[in-house]
């Protein structure tokens, strides 16, 4: 299930342009949808690595309930941060220092490429498999990138799209931090 929630803002105030939309409640969302693709682009300052920690702490860290099913949410066993700024500020503190990178680059392209194939290979080895007893956990992984979407490697890494594209199917979710939307700084059309 895909649900798009948009807030447009009216410029130079704080109030909403259209005040007629559903209140977003994440706990209750994270509740009705498998895998995440999420992609949180506003002006700097804004408060977007603030939201995107939140969020993340509240679908993974197994303390929430979906108010509307009472279903105890745990969505990641395994979470990565790419961002040229985590190191300079508190947030994630959630992500295992092991699992946060300074910046997207080769060697972060390579260790999605490792956990892709893991899961991979363990749901190939779970539909091959007839007994529940021998099936093998696949784990959920959470990618953060925060403050690298300026990167030229996010436009043209086969792994960023492969990650929005297929990445529900092997147990990823996908969160990306932007200042931008459009153009050269933002991310590929695929992925939009």
């Amino acid at each position: 299930m895909t649900k798009k929630v948009s807030i447009v803002v009216k410029k130079d105030t704080k109030e909403p342009a259209v005040s007629n939309f559903d209140n977003f409640d994440p706990v209750e969302f994270a509740g009705n949808v498998d895998y995440l693709s999420v992609y949180v682009a506003s002006q700097r300052r804004s408060g977007k690595t603030i939201v995107v920690n939140d969020l993340a702490y509240k679908w993974g860290s197994g303390k929430f309930r979906n108010p509307k099913t009472g279903k105890k949410l745990k969505m990641f066993d395994e979470c990565y941060l790419f961002s040229e700024t985590a190191r300079l500020s508190d947030q994630y503190k959630f992500i295992p220092r092991d699992n946060v990178y300074d910046t997207f680059d080769q060697v972060g392209e390579q260790k999605i490429n490792e956990i892709w194939e893991r899961n991979s290979k363990a749901i190939e080895h779970n539909r091959n498999v007839e007994k529940n007893s021998k099936k093998v956990k696949v784990p959920s992984v959470l990618i953060i990138f925060d403050d690298v979407v300026h990167l030229p490697i996010m436009r043209s890494s086969s792994v960023v799209k492969k990650l929005y594209v297929a990445g529900r199917h092997i147990h990823f979710s996908v969160i990306t931090i932007s200042q931008n939307v459009l153009g050269q700084t933002g991310l590929p059309n695929a992925v939009r």
